[in-house]
This record gives C-alpha cells, sequence and structure tokens, in this order.
C-alpha cells in the first residue's frame, strides 16, 4: 500500500478531519503500508502521529515534503521503532524520534533549516547508506561517527553556512565518489584526512572561504573534477596538485585573490578543461602550460591583469577553445598560435588593448569562430585571414579604428555570418566580400564612415538579412541588389514609403530565391536615381517569397 497525502486544503478544520481519515485508513491497512508521502504542509499533525499510525516495520520510504506542528510538551512520545525495511527517507526537519534506527536505509536527505542534527542511529546505516544529503541545513557539526559509513557514496553539505569543521573521521569514507561543499562558507579549514578519500572523484567546493587546500589534496587519485568557483580567499594551490593524475576538469573561475599557478600544474596529463575566467590577481601562466598535451578548454575570461600569453600556449595541440574575452590589458597574441591545430573557437571579446593578429593566425584552419568584437584597438587583420577556410562565424563589432579589411576576405567560403557593427572607422569593404557564397547575415549597421557598398553585393545569393541601420555616410545602394530578389510587384509594396523626393524613383527589394531578406535601411541626405532608399531607423523589413499556387 502506499499512502500518498497531498494536502491542498487551507482551512486546518478540514485538514484535521482529512488527516483523522488517512490515519484510520493506515491504520486499518498498517502491515502492507510501505510508503508514506506527504507533499504540503497539513495543519494538523506531528510526526509523532504520523509514524505511530503506521508499522514502521514495513516501511520502504518516507517523503515528508514539509513541516509538521511544533510537537506539543504534553505529546506522549512514541517508543522508537526500527523501520527494518526503510530504505529512503526524505524530510525538512530533524528525523522523528519515532524512528529508532534504519539498518537498511540507503537515501537520507535532511534538507533545510529546520534541521539541526543528525541522527543518532546514523551509523547502524553503514552497511547500506550510499547518499547523505543535508543541503540549506543547520547543522554545525558532522559527527564523529561520519567516519563509519562505509558504503556512502555521495556527501552533500551544499549551503551549510553553520558548518565551521569538518572530522577526520571524513577521511576514513572508502568508497566516497562525490563531495559537495559549494556554499559552505563557515569553512575556512580542510582536514589533512581529506588525501584519504581514495575513491573521491568529484570534488566541490564553490565559494568556501578557504585560503589554503592541504598537501595531501594530492593524493586524490581518482578526482576528475575540482570546482573551487568563487573561492575568493584562496591564495594558491599546492604543489601536490600535479599528482591527480586523473584529474579532468579544474574550475578556478573567479578566485580573485590566486596570483600564481605552480608549475606542477604541466603534470596534470589527463587535464582537458581549465578555467581560470576572472582571476584577476592573476598576471601570467606558467611557461609549463604549454604541457597540458590533453587541454580542450583554456578560459582566461576578464583575466584582467594578464598582459601576455606564454610562447608555449601553441604547444596544446589538443586545444579547441580558447577564451581570453576581456583581457583587458592583452597586446598581442604570439606566433606560436599557428601550433594550435585543433582550435575551433578562439573568443577575443573586449580586448581593448590588442592592436595587431599575428600572420599565423591563418594556419588555424579547424576555426569556426572567431570573436573580435569590442577589440577597439585593432587598427588591421592579417592578410592571412583568407586562409581559416572552415571559418563560419566572425564578429569585429565595435572595432572602431579598424579602417580596411583584407582583399583575402573572398576566400571565407564557409562565412555564414559576418557582424561589423559599429566599425566607425570602415569607410569601404572590398569587392572580394561578394564572394562569399554562403553568407546569410552581413550586419554593417552603425558604420558611420561607410560611403559606398561593392557593386556585386547582389551576387551574395544566400544573404538573408542584411543591417544598414544608422549608416549615415552611406549615399545609395548598389543596383545589383536587386539581384538578391525575384519579387513580383504585390511583394514589393510591403516596403516603406522612401524619405525622398516622389520624382527620384527607386529600385525595388523583395524576397530572395532561398526564402527571406531582412533588410535595415539607412537614411540618405542625397538620394542617386535607381537606387534603393527609404527613411532612417526605419523597422526591418522582412519579404517572404510567395507561396506558389497548388
Amino acid at each position: 500500500m502506499v499512502c500518498y497525502v497531498p494536502t491542498h486544503s487551507s482551512h486546518a478544520c478540514e485538514d484535521v478531519d482529512y488527516n483523522s481519515r488517512i490515519f484510520a485508513f493506515a491504520q486499518a491497512n498498517n502491515r502492507a503500508t510501505q510508503l508514506i508521502c506527504i507533499t504540503r504542509r497539513p495543519l494538523a499533525w506531528t510526526y509523532a502521529d504520523l509514524i505511530a499510525q503506521h508499522d514502521a516495520s514495513q516501511l520502504r520510504m518516507i517523503v515528508l515534503d514539509s513541516l509538521p506542528l511544533r510537537e506539543r510538551e504534553t505529546d506522549l512520545q512514541p517508543t522508537p521503532m526500527a523501520a527494518e525495511q526503510l530504505h529512503y527517507l526524505s524530510v525538512h526537519s530533524d528525523v522523528p524520534a519515532a524512528i529508532g534506527s534504519a539498518p537498511r536505509l540507503s537515501v537520507l536527505r535532511l534538507t533545510g533549516p529546520h534541521v539541526t542534527i543528525c541522527p543518532d542511529w546514523l551509523s547502524s546505516a553503514a552497511a547500506s547508506l550510499t547518499l547523505l544529503t543535508l543541503s540549506g541545513s543547520s547543522i554545525v557539526a558532522l559527527p564523529y561517527s561520519l567516519g563509519q559509513l562505509s558504503a556512502l557514496q555521495e556527501l552533500d553539505l551544499t549551503s551549510c553556512t553553520s558548518l565551521t569543521a569538518l572530522p577526520e573521521t571524513l577521511g576514513d569514507l572508502s568508497a566516497l565518489r562525490q563531495l559537495d561543499l559549494t556554499l559552505c562558507s563557515g569553512l575556512t579549514v580542510f582536514p589533512s584526512s581529506l588525501g584519504q578519500l581514495s575513491a573521491l572523484q568529484r570534488l566541490l567546493l564553490p565559494k568556501c572561504n578557504v585560503d589554503l587546500l592541504p598537501d595531501s589534496v594530492g593524493d586524490l587519485s581518482a578526482l576528475v573534477e575540482l570546482d573551487m568557483t568563487g573561492m575568493s580567499r584562496l591564495i594558491g594551490l599546492p604543489p601536490s596538485l600535479g599528482q591527480l593524475s586523473a584529474l579532468q576538469r579544474l574550475h578556478l573561475y573567479g578566485c580573485i585573490t590566486l596570483t600564481a599557478l605552480p608549475d606542477s600544474l604541466a603534470r596534470l596529463s589527463a587535464l582537458q578543461a581549465l578555467d581560470l575566467s576572472l582571476c584577476t590577481g592573476l598576471s601570467a601562466l606558467p611557461h609549463s602550460t604549454g604541457q597540458l598535451s590533453a587541454l580542450r578548454e583554456l578560459r582566461l575570461k576578464q583575466c584582467s591583469s594578464i598582459t601576455a600569453v606564454p610562447d608555449s600556449l601553441g604547444q596544446l595541440a589538443a586545444l579547441q577553445l580558447l577564451d581570453l574575452s576581456h583581457c583587458t590589458k592583452l597586446t598581442a597574441l604570439p606566433e606560436s598560435l599557428r601550433g594550435l591545430q585543433a582550435l575551433r573557437q578562439l573568443e577575443l571579446t573586449g580586448c581593448s588593448s590588442l592592436t595587431t593578429l599575428p600572420d599565423s593566425l591563418g594556419k588555424l584552419t579547424a576555426l569556426t569562430r572567431l570573436d573580435l568584437s569590442g577589440c577597439s584597438s585593432l587598427r588591421s587583420l592579417p592578410e592571412s585571414l583568407g586562409q581559416l577556410s572552415g571559418l563560419r562565424e566572425l564578429n569585429l563589432s565595435g572595432c572602431s579604428t579598424l579602417a580596411a579589411l583584407p582583399d583575402s576576405f573572398g576566400q571565407l567560403t564557409g562565412l555564414t555570418r559576418i557582424d561589423l557593427s559599429g566599425c566607425s572607422g570602415l569607410n569601404m569593404l572590398p569587392e572580394s566580400l561578394c564572394q562569399l557564397p554562403a553568407l546569410l547575415e552581413l550586419n554593417l549597421s552603425q558604420c558611420r564612415s561607410l560611403t559606398e557598398l561593392p557593386e556585386g553585393l547582389g551576387r551574395l545569393s544566400a544573404l538573408q538579412e542584411l543591417d544598414l541601420s544608422e549608416c549615415r555616410s552611406l549615399r545609395a545602394l548598389p543596383a545589383s541588389l536587386g539581384r538578391l530578389t525575384a519579387v513580383p510587384a504585390s511583394a514589393a509594396a510591403q516596403l516603406p514609403a522612401p524619405a525622398c523626393p516622389p520624382e527620384q524613383p527607386r529600385a525595388p527589394l523583395s524576397a530572395a530565391a532561398a526564402g527571406s531578406v531582412t533588410v535595415h535601411e539607412p537614411g540618405f541626405s542625397t538620394l542617386k536615381p535607381g537606387t534603393a532608399a527609404s527613411a532612417a531607423s526605419v523597422a526591418p523589413v522582412r519579404l517572404q517569397k510567395p507561396s506558389r499556387a497548388p
């Protein structure tokens, strides 16, 4: 039997009657009751009432996702019973006194601020308990007997802000695979026995107020993931970190007081992802970084003190993602960049001191995305850019000092999106731009120095969106733009009226054969006869290809 109590009543008198009927039904069937589940708060029950109405020896699961009324001092406490068959217990307060032991318990979830202690009988489940969750509880200390939980695989202490220390017996949890201490802000030190957790695979420490890890952390031979995100007091990493031969993911995001990495980091031969984003105190990477042969992702976003990356970076042959976004003091990239043959994504957003890119950029033949948006000091692009045969997305928005694009642009035949918005120093586009057969989107908004567009723009047969808003110096659109559309007169009528004298005609625009074209049009102070134009800041115009009659 399953006793399921989804209490929805908002009136205490109704709850009293409803609960009494549930208890009566449970009592009549107590020999078969295996599950008690209460999902919302009844107004007139206590744990003593609930457990007393069931044969605890038959219970397999108790889920009480609500809180009982405070036990009345006059209530007689029932004699604790052994829940011999109980496998799963989830409550939002301390374990009911009616449960004296649960020797077969495999999952215990005690969550929320009303949880203040672990049950005394916890060690009786030592051979069966695999998951213990105390997240968000008010527990200030864990029992010394914790180390007796020989079967425990996962210990979740997330948001236990009152917890100030961990017992040395923690190291006795020989089967533990995951330890989650996220937001345990009261923890300032870890026990040295931490290194004895020989089966530990994931150690999650985000926002713990610890300044150093114990040297014994290097003994965690099975560790695959170490997350220290937001540990704002962390001042260094132990040299023993290099002994973590199985480590694949190391997260140090937001460790703002970390100033250096140990050279032993190079010995992490299995490391695939290294996140150092927002490590604002980090001024350089060790030269040994290039020895991380398995590294696929390197994130250095907002490392505002880094001025250069080491030449050894080019040795990272497996690297697929390099994120240097908002490294505002970075002035150049090394020529050794050519060695990153597996690199697919290069993020340089907001590198406002970057003035040039190395010629070796063209050797990154696997690159599919290049983001240079906000590189406000970038003056030019290397001619080798055209060698990036796999490039699909190029973002140059906000490169305000960029004066021209290389002629090799036309060789980027796989390019589908180009964003040149806010390139206020760009006064012309190369004719080779019209040789991009896969181009779907071209954003030229706020290119305020752009005076003309290449005549062959109409050859961009795949183009679906062209944004020319706020191109205040643009005087005319090329006549070839009409080739992008094969339009009947009915579709042309969807365009807004031009902001020009009626005697000056405009060339019609319509849906492209491939689908639709969205045009954000500029304003024109002088109009050339035979060219398309409309009011400034006009809303985008989407012209759908007319459907064929059945």
